[in-house]
């Protein structure tokens, strides 16, 4: 998934150094929902300046947005797995944008297109929601109510033009974004994390299929289109999302801990207790540290003299970027195991969401007894309206229990948290008829594709 950032000042409010600086922040913070490329686009007068490439968002963006002082009173940042955003010369004139989801029927619609004499040079799905916008009277209402009518798919978006930025969340509202606000500044963002250290304030969840553009340091709803069922995604507020970010008032630090406490109350039923609880740094840090509070709220259950310990058994190499394709290399950069001994110790691993490819390095570490435990449910196929799990990341079909799952890894025991168990917990964000847990069921199992 990519984050996006939508920057709006008042220049008689505020001044072009803090517009670089507050751009680059609310692009940066929101650096784990991709590293492989980064890029701005900013508007200074009647042209927009555009800069993407590979490399995480400080390479890109400091070095050519802040350091080098490029003014401007609106852009856009993009943190993701393709280059962007991208900037297209139209009948309209030149816009820039950026998307995080996905486009299911992107195949199609270039052939379309192609027909009629239009040329793709990168078939990505920016590039696909550019060329539709531009077909239409204007990019705004017009050109988005095409969007809506040829895209199968989820979607968030931001387009810059020489009118503003406008901002919008398909009418499913999988991918959310937030609006925010201080005194001459509006921004647009994937993620509230991107607010910290700017001032900005929380002012809004973007409603699915609402339309709004921010200008001149404000923002208004051009329109809001017809909204199908709300489909958020289960698996948003547990990852890729941040520890800190706030989801329709609540903080992911609590649904998290909350996921990881119902992981150790099905142990204390079992009277299951290990030596120490251990998180896959950093997605599951929070699940870890529910789980063992849990443990101590039943401390009576726990053997005199014995200390459960919460424990970093894995170190996070910051310096590693995303690989594409290739997940067991990603995590060989990414992870380091701690050299220690733990050939007496019963460990408890949480994760946020199973990634096996992390496995062969935890069973190299000599566990006496490896527990892994699974804050969302079992993933049953990759997401078909984004990049948020993959085809790698999924488990043979033919293995049904956790005990089958268990041996196939070759790990003492798995346990995974239940799609009603995590409807439960997430029903304080997100009504559970809105959550979608499609990569939790088999495709014919989804209620729409």
């Amino acid at each position: 998934m990519a984050g996006m950032s939508g920057l709006s000042i008042n220049p008689a409010i505020i001044d072009d150094k803090k517009f670089s600086e507050e751009l680059f922040l609310t692009t940066f913070h929101q650096q784990e929902w991709g590293q492989g490329y980064s890029g701005f686009s900013v508007l200074k007068g009647t042209e927009i300046l555009t800069t993407r490439g590979s490399g995480r968002v400080y390479d890109n963006l400091y070095s050519r947005l802040v350091k080098k002082g490029i003014k401007g009173t609106e852009g856009i940042g993009c943190c993701g797995a393709y280059p962007q955003p991208l900037q297209i010369s139209s009948k309209l004139g030149t816009i820039a944008g950026c998307l995080s989801g996905h486009i299911i029927n992107g195949s199609e619609i270039i052939k379309f297109y192609e027909s009629k004499a239009h040329i793709f040079s990168e078939e990505q799905d920016i590039e696909i929601l550019l060329h539709i916008l531009v077909q239409g009277q204007d990019v705004a209402q017009d050109g988005v109510s095409r969007a809506i009518e040829m895209i199968k798919g989820a979607y968030s978006f931001l387009i810059l033009t020489t009118k503003g930025i406008y901002a919008f969340c398909s009418p499913d509202g999988r991918w959310p974004l937030i609006l925010g606000q201080k005194e001459g500044m509006v921004a647009v963002v994937t993620e509230s994390t991107a607010f910290a250290n700017t001032g900005i304030k929380i002012t809004c969840l973007l409603n699915p299929g609402q339309l709004v553009l921010l200008k001149d340091g404000k923002w208004q709803t051009i329109i809001q289109f017809p909204v199908k069922k709300p489909r958020v995604c289960g698996l948003y507020p547990i990852s890729p999302t941040y520890p800190t970010a706030i989801l329709n008032g609540v903080l992911a630090f609590e649904t998290r801990r909350k996921s990881g406490a119902a992981l150790t109350r099905r142990d204390i039923k079992e009277g299951f207790i290990p030596d120490i609880v251990a998180p896959i740094p950093d997605s599951s840090r929070e699940e870890a540290g529910g789980c063992l509070r849990e443990f101590y709220r039943h401390r009576n259950l726990i053997p005199a003299g014995k200390d459960l310990l919460f424990r970093d058994v894995l170190t996070k190499f910051t310096p590693a970027r995303a690989i594409d394709g290739d997940l067991e290399l990603e995590e060989k950069l990414k992870l380091l195991p701690i050299p220690e001994d733990f050939s007496d110790t019963r460990a408890v691993i949480c994760y946020a969401y199973l990634r096996k490819n992390t496995i062969p390095i935890l069973k190299g570490m000599g566990f006496k007894e490896l527990h892994l435990r699974v804050s969302f449910p079992r993933l049953l196929s990759p997401c078909p309206w984004g990049e948020i799990t993959r085809e790698g990341e999924i488990l043979p079909a033919h293995l049904q229990s956790d005990e089958e799952i268990a041996e196939y890894l070759g790990v003492t025991s798995i346990k995974f948290n239940t799609i009603e168990t995590l409807l439960e917990v997430e029903s304080c964000i997100f009504p559970p008829e809105h959550i979608c847990r499609d990569c939790a069921l088999r495709k014919e199992e989804w209620e729409e594709f």
